[in-house]
């Protein structure tokens, strides 16, 4: 399991609830890594990649999916991360369901969500960053993203849902 782990590039930023990877199949079978994800507690899947999965086989295995494919190496758009954080939320805030997000490789698209996430949560772009990074340090690649991760802090500050309370 250690290996797929690895191979997968797998691991929770918040324990048990949402972690990120690598696009399932890209490896092994899309079937084996969806198992793997099922012992891992993965009740939802988030691609962000532009090559398709077989959402056909996502479903039948019991997983409820969402496909934002983002474009290698660039940033998403506002509009995009807000559709992924309602996905997120209501998934494991609502629903209870453990969420990964993924990419291709599982780095630069997918730790710039993963950082929005910790954003939208009260942390600092700075911290969500590095955040992120310490436990994916390939995460957030080219300063588009990295600037995209500022943009939706301020974009959340100025729309009031920061979670920060004026005084």
């Amino acid at each position: 399991m250690e290996y797929r782990r690895t191979l997968l590039n797998f691991s929770f930023v918040v324990p048990g609830l949402l972690a990120g990877m690598a696009r399932p199949g890209t490896t092994g079978s899309l079937e084996q890594d969806l198992i793997f994800l099922q012992m891992q507690g993965i009740k939802a899947l988030l691609s962000l990649s532009e090559a398709e999965v077989d959402e056909q086989t996502v479903l039948q295995r019991g997983f409820d999916f969402l496909h934002i494919p983002v474009a290698d190496f660039t940033a998403p758009t506002l509009k995009q991360v807000e559709q992924a954080m309602e996905f997120v939320e209501r998934k494991i805030d609502l629903e209870g369901k453990p969420v990964v997000i993924f990419c291709g490789a599982g780095c630069g698209r997918t730790g710039t969500f993963l950082a929005c996430y910790f954003v939208k949560k009260g942390k600092l772009p700075e911290e969500a960053i590095h955040h992120v990074r310490s436990i994916r340090p390939c995460s957030i690649e080219t300063g588009s993203q990295r600037e995209l991760i500022y943009k939706y802090a301020e974009h959340l500050r100025v729309s009031g849902r920061d979670g920060k309370v004026e005084s």
